[in-house]
This record gives structure tokens, C-alpha cells and sequence, in this order.
């Protein structure tokens, strides 16, 4: 199958480095790194784009117009952190960039015209439509029409930490490329201009579907403050997110899920199917059909059937990243998972199902680019796992339970009528799981630390062992390492004190220790920073069950890098807490390489340790339901598989480091920042299910190559 997509214009990508570049926009001297609040990280140096351009010896003719431009952004900038910036999570600075007239685009010749629009977003608040945010200035419009119309190559490149109206590409017919750089870190300039350059061929693809209009996302019109209604928050839209919904309610994205372009062309052939049992392995021939070596994903996407059930026109099943490709190369690559993983949760009956019918299996490189690659039958329906209904909605707020209009992919009749066929043994799929709960004689004791406890629990269970342990046992955490007793026995042991203590850290105004955790609370510009271990971390573990040997646990809030005060004083030291500020989640998911978040993991890990934190407060699990949710740069996709599979490996890859760990956070419906403290979340079961997220399995590999921009082009 080639790649159909839409070409870098008139080949403007990528620009030879000994071009004259005009550079113009806010973001080129004002680059944002990520976002800010929790997922923000205080570094020593963040390089621009107008510094990374610079450094890799572009010709960046509009020098002197920046310059005099950003005196007056640092003096803006200067009153905004003196003012509103001193209020907590109140958001990086944003500048208006002013309209460029006609004299500044005359006396800058240049071979290629560069536009920059950043945008930030953070914790504590949300995103909005208005211009400036997720709308285009009327200034921002009038400068990238007229810079496209003057220069005879023109980019826009995209500093933004989820997506934006992009009308303006076809505003500006003149217009080239756009590139989405995302917020890349603190050496962001760097990549940006090895991207441009060409010294890295861009391989990144979409984990968001990028709407025409931001009225086409389902969520539009009761997100958040939309409706005037911040304290209730009803996910009517079910499983209907993203490209689920794009595709089965047949609505044109401008950017679909999955897309991206490279600097040379791919072509692939699925060579085999296999199905055995529940498990689908695929094998895809990938080769390089341009003249530049690069990378491509391999996409498979999965139709289930119509029936009783709510369904999606198709599903991300599996993904495989190829290596570095030279031209005319060619490499297999295998992608395989499980049919159970893609069954569809029946409400009335509290159980996943694959309901009979045809699967479509589809490979490409987008969920719009696809072809069919074979179909699978299943002659009845199956029970894949039953589960039970606890706490459900009163009320399921879900209102798009599917669609008759769906989108039809083009040669689909003709591609059907020729794809393999491959029948599914349906006893294979079948939950073979006893869920029945029974008590016998023969049961694990469960441990309680005093008779009234167990008397109440003889009572409920007759035949299950109890067992009493003595709290004055002396037992400590290091017996249950050395498997002296259980864990339950451990904890059986801790007075209801200890056990409050556990629960509640260190911040305790019965001890010095604990007032200091309190000081550093409000005192180190970090809420939540209440460690005294390692000063402005975001908390610890109590220091008072020593004696039982349970260790001070230190965590810092992620999942960009860690974060720590600029700087912190112990016992009259002054300590200086930089740290490597990584890409946002969602640019670090746009690789579809799951062994460069591996290798991300193991880097932190390292600086974990040499700052002595021990929870990474990452990584962020939040589906993308909107894209105006302030914290969705921490965050992966809005597919679950995806998010799953980037969360495993940053997890693994972090557990290289032995005692170094991850608390993964915000499994669901923290998608809104808007009174987030407050608000509730009424959210049917079916959608539920669909945030369970995917299984990686090892070996991983870390690869010597760079985390690579993504490229979006006309």
C-alpha cells in the first residue's frame, strides 16, 4: 500500500543550510518547553528555536527585528510573573504577537519565511476557544497569510502541546508546510533545527485527531465552561472519542489519527495472517520507496461487527515501528494481540463480548490510510470475561451509542472481496473464569490485630481462617522481605496510628521534622512539596516507622522530568535542583517508539537517584477526551492502547534502576482542570471499559537515535 497522503509542498522540507531564513513569531525567542504546573521542570537553559537555528549556522536574517520584539516580551513577561504569575498554577506568560507590516517583510529578503505559534497550557486551568488559545489571532492570521504570499518557501512551525485551529491552511493557499514540533524539552531548538535541516528525517505520526473545527469534537458544547456549567460534567459521547468517533460518524478530520509525513515515501504488504485461538499475528513487509533513509509506523486498525452492542468503525489494535530504512530497504515487521483485548462491554449483562460477525483487519499508516488486510469470521457471540456491576451511574449520561453513516474507506468493497478469510473458533474466546466467591477451610487467613476485629469477620465468614497478631510482635517490613511473614501479617501488626501515619506522610506538628514539611509546603513555591529529604519534592513518607523498618519514600512530581524548586537550602547548603526536562507526553507518544520512552525511563531513573527521589509521580494516564483540557500535554492520546503501551515501557525503563519507581496517576476522568476539585464525573460503564489500556511485553531496546518531530504538511 503507498502512502497517499498529502506531500511537503513544492518539497519546501527540508531547508538547506545555506539558506537565508526570516524568522518571525514569539515563539521562535519564546519557545516553550511544556506546560506548566505539576508537569513543569526548572532547568538551567532552554534552547529556542532562534537559538537552535543559529547554532546549526542558519542565516536568520530577522535577527534585528526579534531582538527589538523581545524587549518588549521580557517586559511583559517581568510584570506578568511580579502579578498574576505569582498566584499558583496561574500559567506561563503569553505574549500577543503584534501584525508585521509589509516594510519588515521587504527589507528581509530571504529564500524561506518561518512562522512560529506557541501556545501553553497547565494544570489549574483549561484551555479556550477564544483567539490567542486554540483560535488564531486576527494578527497571527494576517502575519502567516502575508509571510506565505512574500517568501517563496514558507513554514509554519507549531510550538503547541495539543492541537489548534489550523484553518489557516487553507487561508494561506501560498502557504508550504506546517510542522508540528510539539514542546520538545529543553533542547526543543535543537531538534527543530536538525528536523528543518534534514539531519534527522522526521518519523512522528498523530496520537489526536485534529478537527477542521473545533464544533466537530462531541464534547464541544458541554466541555468544562462551555455550558456555563462547571460542577457537573456528563461524558455522553461513551466510547466516542477521537477517531472513534471521527470514523463512525463519518466526519472529515483536517489531521486524522495516525498521520504523519516523512521526507521520503513508504510502501507496505502485509505477508501473512495467522490466528491462533484469540491471538492475531500479522506480518508486514515495509520498504522505503523515496530517496531519503527513514522510519515508518505500521498501524493495524480492527472493524467489529454491528450488533446489540455500541461498536466503533475501528480500533487501534496493534503498532510496530520499523528501523532506520536507506532507500530501496526493505524490513518485516510482526504485530500481534489478542481479539479479547477488542471486546465490546455489554451493559445489561456487566461482560466483554465479541459479538458474531465479520472483523476487518486493516494496515496503514493512519486511521485514514489504511487497506484491508484480511477479514475474520465469528459464528457466535462470546463471552470473552463476565464481570459484575459495581457502582454504576444512577443515570448513564451516554447519549452516541453509534452511527449508520459511517466512513466508508475508498477501494473498501473491492479490497473485501479479495482479502483472506479466516474463521475464529469461538470455544477459544470463551471466559473460562469461576467468579463464583466461596469461603473454605482451606482459604489464605486474613489478619486482623485484635478480637473485635475478628469476631465481626467469623460472623460474615464462618469458614474463612482469621487470624489474630500481636501489634507489640516487634515485626518489621524487612521479615516480609525475607519472607518471615506475609505482608498481610506486616500490616495486621501497625497500630490504627501507625497506619494514619503511613497514609498521611510527613507532615506532622507533633515533631520538628514535621513542621519543617509544613514550611517547605508553603514556603518553596512548590504545592505539595512538603519533603524535608530532599527540600520542595512533591512529599514523603513518614520518618517515624523507622523502627519497623519502613523506609522514607520521596516523590517528585513528573511527567516531564522531575520537579524540583529552582533551588533549596539544607542544614545552611545551598542546593541547586536543575533537572532534565523531557518532551511532553504527548510528543514523546507521537514517536509510536515505545524504546525511546524506554530509554527516557532509564535516564530519569538515573537522575532519581542521584537526587534521591524515589517516586517518579508519572506517567500520566488521562485519555484526551477534549482537546481543551489544560494538563492533556502530560498525558499520552486520546487512544487507550496507545497510552497503555508508552506508559508501560516509561514505567519499565525507570525500574531499570533498582528501588526506583513510578506512581502511575490519573487513570480517568480527570479530563478537565475547570474546578477539578469539585466538579462530578458521570460516566456510563461501557465507557469505562474503554480505558483499559495495553500490555507490553519485553525484550525493549534502547536505539541510538533521537525522539523526531512530527511533520504535518499542506
Amino acid at each position: 500500500m503507498q502512502n497517499n497522503a498529502q506531500q511537503n509542498g513544492a518539497a519546501s522540507l527540508p531547508i538547506s543550510k545555506n539558506s537565508r531564513i526570516a524568522l518571525f513569531g514569539s515563539g521562535s525567542y519564546g519557545t516553550y518547553k511544556g506546560g506548566s504546573g505539576s508537569g513543569d521542570v526548572n532547568v538551567s537553559h532552554v534552547t529556542s528555536i532562534l537559538e537552535g537555528l543559529k547554532n546549526a549556522n542558519y542565516n536568520v536574517v530577522t535577527s534585528s527585528y526579534l531582538s527589538a520584539q523581545q524587549a518588549d516580551y521580557n517586559n511583559q513577561a517581568a510584570w506578568y510573573k511580579a502579578t498574576a504569575g505569582l498566584i499558583p498554577f496561574s500559567g506561563n506568560f503569553q505574549y500577543q504577537d503584534p501584525l508585521i507590516n509589509d516594510l519588515t517583510f521587504l527589507t528581509n529578503s530571504a529564500d524561506t519565511g518561518i512562522y512560529v505559534i506557541s501556545r501553553s497550557s497547565g494544570e489549574g486551568y483549561d484551555r479556550t476557544t477564544k483567539a490567542g488559545d486554540y483560535q488564531l489571532t486576527s494578527n497571527e492570521m494576517n502575519n502567516i497569510i502575508n509571510m506565505s504570499n512574500h517568501y517563496k518557501n514558507s513554514v509554519v512551525l507549531l510550538n503547541v502541546g495539543g492541537p489548534i485551529d489550523t484553518s489557516f491552511v487553507t487561508q494561506a493557499p501560498n502557504l508550504k508546510s506546517v510542522v508540528l514540533v510539539s514542546q520538545g524539552g529543553q533542547n526543543v531548538g535543537t531538534a527543530v533545527a536538525n528536523i528543518l535541516s534534514g539531519a534527522v528525517n522526521p518519523s512522528g505520526h498523530l496520537t489526536d485527531t485534529w478537527a477542521k473545527s473545533y464544533s466537530d469534537y462531541p464534547t464541544s458544547g458541554t466541555f468544562a465552561n462551555n455550558d456555563g456549567n462547571t460542577n457537573n460534567e456528563n461524558y455522553a459521547e461513551g466510547i466516542y472519542v477521537g477517531y472513534r468517533y471521527f470514523d463512525s460518524y463519518n466526519i472529515a478530520p483536517r489531521y486524522p489519527f495516525g498521520f504523519g509525513l516523512t521526507y521520503t515515501k513508504f510502501a507496505m504488504d502485509t505477508t501473512s495472517v495467522n490466528v491462533d485461538k484469540d491471538i492475531v499475528s500479522m506480518n508486514v513487509n515495509v520498504t522505503n520507496t523515496g530517496k531519503t533513509a527513514g522510519r515508518q509506523t505500521v498501524q493495524v486498525y480492527l472493524s467489529s461487527p454491528k450488533g446489540a452492542i455500541p461498536t466503533a468503525f475501528q480500533d487501534l489494535a496493534g503498532f510496530a515501528k520499523t528501523g532506520q530504512l536507506a532507500p530501496g530497504a526493505s524490513q518485516n515487521v510482526k504485530i500481534e494481540f489478542s481479539l479479547k483485548n477488542l471486546a465490546a462491554y455489554d451493559v445489561a449483562s456487566a461482560a466483554y463480548k465479541l459479538q458474531a460477525g465479520d472483523y476487518i483487519l486493516r494496515v496503514g499508516d493512519s486511521s485514514r490510510n489504511t487497506a484491508v488486510a484480511g477479514v475474520l469470521n465469528l459464528d457466535k457471540t462470546v463471552i470473552t470475561n463476565q464481570l459484575a456491576n459495581e457502582g454504576a451511574p444512577t443515570v448513564d449520561p451516554t447519549t452516541l451509542k453509534g452511527s449508520d453513516n459511517m466512513y466508508t474507506p475508498d477501494n473498501q468493497a473491492a479490497q473485501l472481496s479479495t482479502a483472506p478469510q479466516f474463521t475464529v473458533d469461538a470455544n477459544s474466546l470463551q471466559d473460562l473464569n469461576n467468579h463464583a466467591s466461596t469461603y473454605s477451610g482451606e482459604s489464605t487467613p486474613i489478619y486482623v490485630n485484635n478480637d473485635q476485629s475478628a469476631a465481626d469477620l467469623r460472623a460474615k465468614a464462618p469458614n474463612q481462617k482469621i487470624e489474630v497478631v500481636d501489634p507489640s510482635n516487634n515485626a518489621t517490613l524487612k521479615d516480609v522481605y525475607d519472607k518471615k511473614i506475609s505482608m498481610n501479617q506486616f500490616v495486621a501488626g501497625l497500630t490504627t496510628t501507625e497506619l494514619a501515619r503511613i497514609v498521611e506522610g510527613n507532615v506532622d506538628f507533633a515533631t520538628q521534622a514535621g513542621l519543617e514539611a509544613f514550611v517547605n509546603q508553603i514556603g518553596l513555591g512548590v504545592i505539595g512539596g512538603a519533603a524535608t529529604k530532599v527540600p520542595g519534592a512533591a512529599g514523603q513518607t513518614t520518618d517515624r516507622l523507622l523502627n519497623k523498618k519502613v523506609p522514607i519514600i520521596v516523590s517528585s512530581d513528573g511527567p516531564a522530568g522531575l520537579r524540583l524548586p529552582k533551588k533549596s537550602t539544607v542544614n545552611g547548603v545551598d542546593y541547586y535542583n536543575n533537572a532534565t526536562a523531557w518532551p511532553i507526553g504527548t510528543l514523546v507518544a507521537q514517536t509510536w517508539d515505545v524504546n525511546d520512552i524506554y530509554s527516557m525511563g532509564q535516564g530519569t531513573a538515573k537522575e532519581m537517584k542521584d537526587f534521591g527521589i524515589t517516586t517518579w509521580l508519572t506517567p500520566g494516564m488521562n485519555i484526551h477526551r477534549d482537546p481543551l483540557n489544560g494538563r492533556n500535554f502530560e498525558y499520552f492520546s486520546e487512544d487507550p492502547l496507545v497510552s497503555g503501551l508508552m506508559a508501560t515501557a516509561e514505567t519499565r525503563g525507570v525500574q531499570t534502576t533498582p528501588g526506583i519507581g513510578v506512581a502511575v496517576k490519573h487513570f480517568a476522568a480527570n479530563s478537565q482542570e475547570s474546578n477539578r476539585m469539585g466538579m462530578n464525573a458521570s460516566i456510563g460503564e461501557q465507557a469505562c471499559g474503554k480505558f483499559t489500556c495495553g500490555v507490553l511485553k519485553l525484550p525493549l531496546k534502547a536505539p541510538n537515535h533521537n525522539l523526531s518531530c512530527l511533520l504535518i504538511t499542506r
